[in-house]
């Protein structure tokens, strides 16, 4: 693991093809629907920041290595940063996103946060899904562009940063994000 800028990446992936493979299968088949477009970033005039769809899973619905990664970031999160965070929960809800080359997959430059008054969100953790090479697609976080390319690779950043994803340009880019939640920041 290395710490970079407020933010903390596995030096190895976390997870091999055959496991991503599983994984993707396993939320595929399990997902419940579709994220609503009024929780994902909008623009000063209210247009979307992204062009995709995500896919919503629940925490109980993941494979075990997946579910292994999350609670390795959790203590990360903890050690590393500091955080108090709530515990993972069976129905905490996992975004499943599928950038395609097809329709330039992306996500503009924007921050991850609760409109919460009780909790807020602390980190937010990318695990990479993809099974094939893809163009484009690069993780910017704080006007850098992180390593977040390998399949299997993990990140996990203070969410207030400013991050975005680059139009895919060549074949797809899948990740699955999870929010990291404590209680409100004083």
């Amino acid at each position: 693991m290395s710490y970079v800028h407020d933010w903390w990446e596995w030096n190895e992936p976390q997870l091999n093809l055959t496991q991503i493979k599983e994984a993707n299968k396993q939320i595929n088949s399990n997902c419940f629907g579709k994220e609503n477009p009024e929780k994902g970033a909008h623009d000063k005039k209210g247009n979307l920041l992204k062009n995709i769809e995500p896919k919503e899973i629940y925490m109980k619905d993941l494979t075990q290595p997946l579910f292994n990664v999350i609670q390795q970031s959790i203590k990360s999160c903890h050690v590393e940063f500091g955080y108090i965070t709530f515990p993972t929960n069976i129905f905490d809800v996992l975004l499943y996103n599928v950038y395609s080359s097809k329709i330039k997959g992306h996500y503009g430059a924007h921050v991850d946060g609760s409109r919460s008054d009780v909790y807020d969100v602390k980190m937010t953790l990318l695990i990479n899904l993809s099974e094939t090479d893809y163009e484009g697609g690069d993780l910017i976080v704080n006007y850098k562009v992180t390593n977040f390319r390998k399949p299997g690779s993990v990140i996990m950043f203070n969410s207030h940063l400013l991050h975005e994803v680059t139009p895919v340009t060549s074949g797809e880019r899948i990740s699955l994000a999870y929010f990291i939640e404590g209680p409100k920041f004083k």
